[in-house]
C-alpha cells in the first residue's frame, strides 16, 4: 500500500543526502587543492575516476536488481544477498585482477603511481559488499542517505587529519579505503544481526540469471560515468598533464553540486509522471514540461552568477593555483540546462518502461565523449575537455528528444522555455552592465533583473506551480483543495 508521507520523507531524504554529499565531495576537493597542488589533486581526480567507472560495472546494475527483489518479497531477502553479493564479489575479483595484471603499464599510462591505482582497487573490492540495494528495498531511505553522508563526512575528516602536503599522496585513497569499510561494514554487521543465514552465492546458474538481468544496467551506468566524469581520466591520457586533470577536478565539483540541486525535484516528481504516463500520457509530458521550466528558473541564476564571477569563486576554493579552472568552469556551468532537459527526458523514457532508447543515448553520449575529447584534448587542452564534454551532454538531449516523441509523440520542451531563457539573458546583461559596483549591489540588479524577466514572460506561472503540487504524493489532496485563479 502506497503511504505518501513515507515517499515524501524518503525522496527528500534521499535527495538531500545526494545534495550534501556532492557539499562534502566539493569541500574535500577544495582542500586536497590547497593542499596538494595541481598535478597531486590530478592523480587523485583520475584514481576516484577509474574506481567510479569499477564501480558502475560492479554495483550499477545489481542495485536495481537487489532493490526489487527486496521490494517484491522482503522473506527472500538471505537468497538475494546470496545473489547480489556473490555476483558483485565476482566483479570486482575479475576488475581487480584485471587491475593487477596491468599494473605494471595502466598507471603510466593514465599518468598515476602504481601504488595509487592499487588502493583504489581494493576501494572497488569493499564497495561490492555495500548495501545500498537493501536499505532502498526496505524503504530506509534515511539510512541509505545517512550511510553516503557518513561516508564523505568520515573521509574528509581523515583526509585532512592525515594528508598535509603532496609527500602524503598516498594518505587520500588510504583515507577513502577506511571510510569506506567503516561504512559497509556498519551496513553488513546491521544485516547479519536481523536476517539469519546470509551467504554468498556463487552457483553458476545463479551468476548467469543475475547476470543477464543487471548486465546491461551495469554498462549503462559505466556510459554514464563516462559523460559525466571521463573528462578527467581523458586529460590524463591524451594530455599526459595530470595538473590539467586537476584543475578540470576543481571546477567539475562545483558543477556536480549543482547537477545535484537539479535532480531534487525530479526525484519528488517521478512518481507522479510513473502514475500519469500510463493513463494520460499528455498530461504526464506537460509535467516534465512544468518540470524543466521550474527547474531552469531556480537553477539557472546560479549559473549566471557562477559563470561571472568563476575568477572569484575559483580563488576563494581553490587558491590562486588554479587559475585556469575559472576558464573550465565558465563553460561547464553551461551543462547545467542541458542536464535538467536530459533529467526530464529520461525520466519520461523510465517512467514509460522504455528502457533501450535510454542505453541508446548514454552510448550515443559516450561515443561522443570519447571522439570529441582524442581529437581536441591533444591540441586544445582544458578547453578541448569541456567543449568534448558539453557536446556529449548535447547528444544525448538531442537523441532523447527523438526517442520520448518517437514513443509519446509529444516531447516535454515547449516554446515557454523562452521564459527561463529570456530571464538568463537579461540577468546576465545586469551583471556586465553594473559591472563597476560593488558585488552585493551587483547581485541585488541581478536578483531583481532576473526575478522580474521570469515574471514577466510566465517561465513558471502560480497555476503550473499548483498543478504540480497536485501531483506530488501527499502533497496532491491538499493543493487541489486550493481555490483556482
Amino acid at each position: 500500500m502506497l503511504k505518501p508521507r513515507l515517499v515524501v520523507r524518503n525522496l527528500f531524504a534521499m535527495g538531500s543526502g545526494h545534495v550534501i554529499d556532492r557539499l562534502l565531495a566539493m569541500v574535500l576537493t577544495a582542500y586536497l587543492a590547497r593542499v596538494l597542488g595541481p598535478a597531486a589533486l590530478g592523480m587523485v581526480g583520475i584514481g576516484m575516476t577509474m574506481l567510479r567507472f569499477g564501480t558502475a560495472l560492479v554495483v550499477g546494475g545489481t542495485q536495481n536488481l537487489g532493490v526489487r527483489a527486496v521490494a517484491r518479497a522482503p522473506a527472500n531477502i538471505p537468497d538475494t544477498y546470496a545473489r547480489v553479493t556473490g555476483f558483485r564479489l565476482l566483479s570486482a575479483l575479475i576488475l581487480v585482477a584485471l587491475g593487477l595484471a596491468t599494473l605494471k603499464w595502466v598507471p603510466g599510462w593514465l599518468g598515476i603511481p602504481a601504488n595509487f591505482l592499487l588502493m583504489y582497487l581494493l576501494i572497488l573490492f569493499v564497495q561490492s559488499f555495500a548495501l545500498r540495494w537493501l536499505f532502498t528495498g526496505l524503504e530506509k531511505m534515511h539510512i541509505v542517505a545517512g550511510l553516503g553522508i557518513t561516508d564523505s563526512a568520515l573521509a574528509l575528516a581523515l583526509t585532512v587529519a592525515v594528508v598535509g602536503g603532496p609527500d602524503d599522496l598516498l594518505r587520500v585513497p588510504i583515507a577513502h579505503l577506511v571510510a569506506t569499510v567503516a561504512v559497509v561494514g556498519w551496513a553488513q554487521w546491521w544485516a547479519h544481526r536481523r536476517y539469519a543465514g546470509l551467504g554468498i552465492n556463487l552457483n553458476a546458474s545463479a551468476l548467469r540469471e543475475t547476470g543477464r538481468e543487471s548486465l546491461a544496467i551495469s554498462l549503462s551506468a559505466w556510459l554514464d560515468a563516462i559523460i559525466l566524469q571521463g573528462a578527467v581520466v581523458f586529460l590524463g591520457i591524451l594530455a599526459h598533464n595530470t595538473a590539467m586533470a586537476g584543475e578540470f577536478l576543481a571546477s567539475q565539483r562545483i558543477v556536480l553540486t549543482l547537477y545535484g540541486l537539479a535532480l531534487l525535484l525530479p526525484g519528488v516528481v517521478f512518481p507522479a509522471t510513473a502514475r500519469l504516463v500510463h493513463t494520460d500520457q499528455a498530461q504526464a509530458v506537460d509535467l516534465q514540461d512544468r518540470l524543466i521550466r521550474i527547474n531552469l528558473t531556480l537553477l539557472m541564476p546560479l549559473v549566471v552568477a557562477g559563470v561571472y564571477f568563476a575568477d572569484e569563486i575559483v580563488v576563494i576554493l581553490y587558491g590562486d593555483g588554479f587559475a585556469a579552472a575559472a576558464m573550465v568552469l565558465k563553460l561547464m556551468l553551461w551543462s547545467v540546462p542541458l542536464v535538467v532537459m536530459y533529467n526530464a527526458l529520461r525520466q519520461t523514457l523510465m517512467a514509460a518502461a522504455i528502457i533501450r532508447p535510454i542505453f541508446v543515448t548514454a552510448l550515443l553520449g559516450a561515443v561522443t565523449h570519447v571522439l570529441l575529447a582524442w581529437l581536441l584534448i591533444p591540441e586544445y587542452g582544458l578547453r578541448g575537455a569541456a567543449i568534448a564534454n558539453i557536446s556529449a551532454f548535447a547528444v544525448t538531449v538531442v537523441s532523447a528528444v527523438f526517442y520520448v516523441h518517437a514513443s509519446l509523440k509529444r516531447i516535454p520542451m515547449s516554446l515557454n522555455l523562452a521564459g527561463p531563457v529570456a530571464a538568463t539573458a537579461v540577468g546576465y546583461a545586469a551583471l556586465v552592465f553594473t559591472g563597476n559596483w560593488h558585488w552585493i549591489a551587483q547581485l541585488a540588479v541581478f536578483a531583481l533583473a532576473y526575478g522580474a524577466t521570469a515574471l514577466l514572460t510566465g517561465s513558471v506561472s502560480r497555476e503550473e506551480l499548483r498543478t504540480l503540487l497536485a501531483n506530488l504524493p501527499g502533497l496532491g489532496k491538499r493543493a487541489k483543495r486550493e481555490p483556482r485563479e
